[in-house]
C-alpha cells in the first residue's frame, strides 16, 4: 500500500474509532500477527518475516464494526476478525495484507436474564471474564475450555469451540440462542431471539464455525445454568483401551449424563498426565468421569456408571485422582507443560467419528504416523475427551522433538504429517477437525477431500462477500 493511500485510510479509520483505537506501528501489530500454530513459531525462531497487516483496529460497538466493513469494501482491503489469539490454524491474521479487527474492546455484558437463565454479551468478552461475572450470581455457562483465559465468546462460536464439560452440556453452539452479526457489506443481521422456530432456516448457524468468512459476531445470547450443588470425579483403570472405549460408550448411550468423559491411552498418561498429576500407574486405558448437579442425583449417577465400568473390566482408583485432574485440568495447556512453549514440532490432529469407526481410526492413525515418520522419531499420544450419544472425539498429539533446521524442510514435513493424518481420518469417516477450526492451515485439505461441501461454502462466500473482504484464504478459499 502506498503512503498516500495508507494516510487516507488511516484518517478514515480514525474518523470512525478515534485515533486511540487505530494502530499501525510494528510494536502494536506484531503481537496480533501470530497465533499458537507451529509454523508461526518456527518463522519467529528463524527471524523470518511473518504476514503483516497494515492496521489493527479496536471497535467498541456494532455500529463501528459496520462502518469499518464499509470502508474495507470501498478500498478492497481485507478485514480479519480476531478474538483472543488462541487459534492454532492461522485463522485470525492477515495472510497478505489487511486490517486486523481486534474484538476484545467489545467486552460488555448487555443483559443478564436470571429468570430465563440467559445472558447476552458483546462478542469480544473473554470467556473467563464472563464466567467470573456469572459465578458471582450463582450461574455458569458450563463452557470451560482450557483456552477460556485467552479466547473470546465470538472466537469460540467462530470455531465451534468445546470445553471440558461438553459431554453433558455440548459445545458452545449448543448454548447459542441468538446472535447479532455484521455482514461484509456493513449491514447488521439480528437472528431469531430463540432457536426454536420454523420460520425459515436457523440463520445463526450459518456463521457458527465459519471463522469470520461470512460475517462478524458482534452480540451473542447464550444459555446459562445454575452452579451445581456437587461435583464428583471417579476414575478407573483398564487393562485394554478397547475396554475403556466400551465403558465410555455404554455410559454415554445409557441415558446417564456425565459432564466429563475422558480416556487417556498409555502413552498420553505417561507423557502428558504424569508430569502434571504425578504417578498415575501404568494402564492401557485411564478413564476419568465427572458428574454434577444435586448431591442425590450425582451419587446415583456415580453408582450406576461405576458398575458399568467394572462390568467392562475397569478397576476403580477412587476419586482422588479425578478430583486432582479437575483442579489441575488447565495446567496441561500452559507453560511449563504445554508443548506450544517447547521447540518441538507439535500439533493436535483432532478428529471425531462414530463409535463404530473411532477405535479403528485411532489405531490406523497411530500406526500410520509412527511408521511413515519413524526416521523423524515421531511420537503419537492421544486422549478421548468429548463424547456424544453416537460417537467420540480423538485428540492425538504428534511430537517431533528434532525437526529439520531448514525452515522450508520443516514446513514441508509438518504439512506432510498433516496430509497423512487427514487422509486416515477421511478413510474412517472422521472429521478433519472437531473444535479447533480449519483456518488457513487445514484449508487445502478441506478443499481437496470434501469438494462438494467446499463448493457450497465457496458459493455462499461469493454471494455474501463478492469482494472477498472477510478473512480471505481461510477454508482453502481464495487469498
Amino acid at each position: 500500500m502506498n503512503t498516500l493511500l495508507h494516510f487516507q485510510l488511516k484518517k478514515e479509520l480514525e474518523d470512525i474509532l478515534g485515533s486511540e483505537w487505530v494502530r499501525d506501528a510494528d510494536v502494536d501489530i506484531h503481537p496480533l500477527i501470530v497465533d499458537t500454530w507451529w509454523a508461526t513459531r518456527m518463522l519467529e525462531k528463524n527471524n523470518l518475516p511473518l504476514p503483516k497487516s497494515e492496521f489493527v483496529v479496536q471497535p467498541a460497538i456494532a455500529k463501528e464494526v459496520s462502518a469499518l466493513l464499509r470502508i474495507a469494501q470501498l478500498y478492497r482491503i481485507p478485514i480479519i476478525p480476531r478474538g483472543g489469539s488462541a487459534s492454532d490454524t492461522a485463522g485470525s491474521f492477515a495472510l497478505d495484507r489487511g486490517i486486523v479487527l481486534d474484538m476484545r474492546r467489545m467486552n460488555r455484558v448487555i443483559d443478564l436474564d436470571t429468570t430465563s437463565q440467559v445472558v447476552t454479551v458483546q462478542a469480544g468478552i473473554m470467556m473467563s471474564d464472563l464466567e467470573q461475572i456469572l459465578n458471582a450470581q450463582g450461574f455458569t455457562t458450563n463452557h470451560l475450555p482450557a483456552s477460556m483465559y485467552c479466547s473470546t465468546v465470538g472466537g469460540f462460536l467462530s470455531t465451534r469451540g468445546s470445553g471440558v464439560l461438553s459431554s453433558k452440556y455440548g459445545k458452545i453452539e449448543d448454548l447459542l440462542l441468538s446472535a447479532e452479526v455484521a455482514l461484509p457489506d456493513g449491514s447488521v443481521l439480528r437472528t431469531c431471539p430463540v432457536p426454536r422456530s420454523s420460520a425459515g432456516p436457523q440463520l445463526s448457524r450459518l456463521f457458527v464455525g465459519a471463522e469470520g468468512i461470512f460475517g462478524v459476531f458482534t452480540e451473542i445470547t447464550l444459555q446459562m445454568f445454575q452452579l451445581p450443588e456437587k461435583r464428583a470425579f471417579p476414575a478407573f483403570a483398564f487393562k485394554s483401551l478397547d475396554d475403556a472405549f466400551t465403558a465410555g460408550r455404554k455410559i454415554m448411550t445409557s441415558g446417564l449424563k456425565p459432564a466429563v468423559m475422558r480416556v487417556y491411552d498409555e502413552a498420553d498418561s505417561r507423557k502428558m498426565v504424569q508430569p502434571v498429576l504425578g504417578d498415575v500407574g501404568t494402564f492401557e486405558g485411564l478413564l476419568v468421569l465427572g458428574f454434577d448437579g444435586t448431591a442425590e442425583f450425582v451419587d446415583l449417577e456415580v453408582k450406576i456408571a461405576s458398575e458399568m465400568c467394572r462390568s467392562a473390566g475397569g478397576t476403580s482408583i477412587g476419586e482422588e485422582l479425578g478430583s486432582k485432574w479437575w483442579n489441575h485440568r488447565y495446567d496441561f495447556y500452559y507453560p511449563p507443560h504445554t508443548l506450544e512453549s517447547s521447540s518441538y514440532m507439535y500439533a493436535v490432529t483432532y478428529t471425531l467419528a462414530r463409535y463404530r469407526e473411532a477405535p479403528g481410526l485411532y489405531r490406523d492413525l497411530k500406526h500410520t504416523l509412527e511408521t511413515k515418520f519413524a526416521e523423524h522419531e515421531l511420537e503419537f499420544v492421544a486422549h478421548f475427551s468429548h463424547w456424544y450419544e453416537w460417537g467420540m472425539s480423538i485428540y492425538p498429539n504428534f511430537i517431533v522433538r528434532c525437526p529439520p533446521e531448514d525452515p522450508y524442510e520443516g514446513y514441508s514435513l509438518f504439512i506432510e504429517i498433516w496430509r497423512t493424518a487427514v487422509e486416515v481420518m477421511h478413510r474412517h469417516n472422521g472429521t478433519i477437525n472437531e473444535h479447533h477450526g480449519t483456518g488457513f492451515k487445514l484449508g487445502r485439505f478441506y478443499r481437496d477431500l470434501e469438494p462438494e461441501r467446499f463448493e457450497l461454502v465457496r458459493k455462499v462466500k461469493t454471494a455474501l462477500d463478492p469482494k472477498n473482504i472477510l478473512s480471505p484464504g481461510m477454508f482453502g478459499l481464495e487469498v
